[in-house]
Parts: C-alpha cells; sequence; structure tokens
C-alpha cells in the first residue's frame, strides 16, 4: 500500500491487489528477457540463477491463471449475469497464453543446459512477449473484470482465491 491509498473497508474486496501482481508480471518479464541476453556463451552459473528466477515467474503466472480459471470465472459467470462474455474472454485469453508459457518453460530448461546465445536470444524474444500475449489482456482484466469481482466476490472468497493460489507453489525444504 503506497502513503496515498487507503486500506480498503473490512468488507470491500482489496481488488488492487491484482493491479499489484500485474504489474510485477509486466514489470518481471522484460527484465527476465534482459538478463538472459546478457549472460555469456556457456555462463551455466548465470543461467541457473536467471532461471531459478524465471521459474518462479512464469510459474507464478501460471498459477493465478489458473487459480481464476478454477474459483473466479465459474463464480463470476454463475453470479455476473449477463456479464459472462468478459469472463469469457478472459478464459479464452488463459487459454492462448498457456501454450506460449509451456514454450517458454521448454526454452528455458533447454537454455539452463546449455547457455548459447541463440537458445538465450529465443529465450529472450519469447519472455518479452508474455506479458502482451495476448494483446491487453491484463490491461481488460483490470477494466473488466475488477469491477464484477469487486461486486460479485466477497472479501472470505478473495482470501481463498489469493491462498489457493500460493499453495500451487511447492514447498520449500
Amino acid at each position: 500500500m503506497t502513503a496515498k491509498q487507503a486500506p480498503a473497508p473490512a468488507d470491500e474486496v482489496p481488488v488492487q491487489e491484482m493491479v499489484v501482481l500485474h504489474r510485477i508480471f509486466r514489470r518481471e518479464f522484460p527484465l527476465l528477457a534482459s538478463a538472459v541476453r546478457r549472460c555469456m556463451e556457456g555462463d551455466a552459473r548465470w543461467a541457473q540463477g536467471i532461471g531459478e528466477h524465471a521459474d518462479f515467474i512464469i510459474s507464478a503466472l501460471h498459477n493465478h491463471h489458473t487459480t481464476e480459471d478454477e474459483y473466479l470465472w465459474p463464480a463470476l459467470l454463475e453470479r455476473a449475469q449477463p456479464n459472462a462474455r468478459p469472463v469469457r474472454r478472459m478464459e479464452e485469453h488463459h487459454q492462448a497464453v498457456a501454450d506460449p508459457l509451456a514454450r517458454d518453460v521448454q526454452l528455458l530448461t533447454q537454455w539452463r543446459g546449455a547457455p548459447s546465445l541463440i537458445a538465450g536470444a529465443e529465450l529472450a524474444n519469447a519472455l518479452h512477449q508474455v506479458p502482451q500475449s495476448p494483446a491487453g489482456h491484463l490491461d481488460e482484466e483490470e477494466a473488466s473484470m475488477l469491477p464484477l469481482i469487486s461486486e460479485h466476490i466477497t472479501v472470505a472468497e478473495w482470501e481463498d482465491f489469493g491462498m489457493r493460489s500460493f499453495e500451487k507453489f511447492p514447498k520449500s525444504a
């Protein structure tokens, strides 16, 4: 929370949390792409460090999307009639992002195993495109879905959504 933001009332869903998360995705994928491009040929140590962070960010986006698909969108489809169209568009967007994310994981694995300039360039280009794929997804989600969430999702459901998303991360040893 910034100095200008007041805390949300107890009965208001703090949807700004999603805006913050989206900012992280908008920032981190291009930064990762830049870090991959700076890796010298064969620098396994650099590739391992960047790869660990890339795994985390890719997993975070995947977990965020799958949890929305499993919990938020079905609740909104049920409660926000006749506003099903924006929810369906979000489902379509998530499907459109799933295959490129899976490809990014594959490219990342290859690059980490053998960090070459060619593999790094391919991975960097793919990572740089994630926040824009499909075009305007995060912006559209914020503009169309956050008002629906505020109106149709309870604070308890919102908190449950967040917990379910974090539960998808592997437990640290």
